[in-house]
């Protein structure tokens, strides 16, 4: 839940251009609308939050959004 939090603000700037760009490939695809909306819906979501991954999270633009955030420390345990 934090990581949805913390990507939220990405999210909202980033999913209306990729939105209707996306809606433009496939307006004229003869398929039910429920399978575009919900195809849409996925496979936007996916795309977005990969690039809050790779792009966003521990940048100077996640820190501009969200502010400092650091990477967590691995923790050794022993078996």
């Amino acid at each position: 839940m934090r990581y949805l939090s913390d990507s939220s603000y990405w999210l909202y700037l980033a999913h209306f251009p990729l939105v209707i760009f996306l809606q433009s490939l496939i307006r004229s695809r003869d398929l039910p609308a429920g399978v575009k909306f919900w195809g849409l819906l996925i496979f936007a979501s996916a795309v977005l939050l990969g690039s809050y991954q790779l792009f966003v999270r521990y940048t100077p633009i996640g820190t501009m959004l969200n502010g400092k955030r650091t990477r967590p420390s691995r923790v050794l345990t022993r078996a």
